[in-house]
């Protein structure tokens, strides 16, 4: 019995011990390897929409930020909030695959129109949104991260607010 141990202690020492390391090693490399260098290579895909000059969906690389995302759509256009962009978004912030980021405009345009009275919903602030019967905070920041529209059924379309809302507030709202 002790022969046959020792005899197999032999053998793990000479043969399976080696490969089982060698394993290892080669698995730890293989490890640091994906972590530093191939990782780098991963692509993600992120929308950018509002004032910048290429809007869009983009693809960036795995470890982007959103100052690449405003560079991959060549930049802000003229009309970017600057102060708004200043003081609300941080341009260091690590972009993650499928986030979207608005840019807003500035808003030289007044939030309701003065000959109508109904509010713009590519300009008007959460606080004037929240004012619209069946629009709370939620909804309100919900029209305009998904800002700009082009015609106000888009709040039904992009799924923004349900058509009972909508009925609601359609009288009330422009583009």
């Amino acid at each position: 019995m002790k022969q046959k141990l020792l005899a197999f202690l032999k053998i793990f020492y000479k043969k399976i011990l080696p490969i089982f390391l060698l394993f290892a090693i080669l698995g730890s490399i293989f490890w640091y390897i994906s972590k530093d260098g191939v990782a780098k290579n991963i692509k993600i895909k992120a929308e950018v929409s509002g004032a910048v000059k290429n809007p869009g969906v983009k693809e960036l690389s795995n470890n982007a930020i959103i100052q690449d995302l405003i560079n991959e759509a060549d930049g802000f256009s003229p009309e970017y909030d600057n102060v708004f962009v200043s003081e609300k978004i941080n341009l260091a912030k690590k972009i993650k695959d499928g986030d979207k980021v608005f840019i807003p405009f500035k808003q030289v345009l007044a939030e309701t129109s003065s000959k109508t009275g109904k509010i713009n919903i590519n300009t008007a602030t959460a606080d004037l949104l929240d004012q619209l019967p069946g629009v709370g905070s939620t909804t309100a920041n919900k029209i305009i991260q998904n800002r700009p529209y082009k015609d106000i059924n888009e709040l039904l379309s992009k799924k923004i607010v349900n058509s009972s809302t909508f009925t609601k507030i359609k009288d009330q709202i422009e583009i």
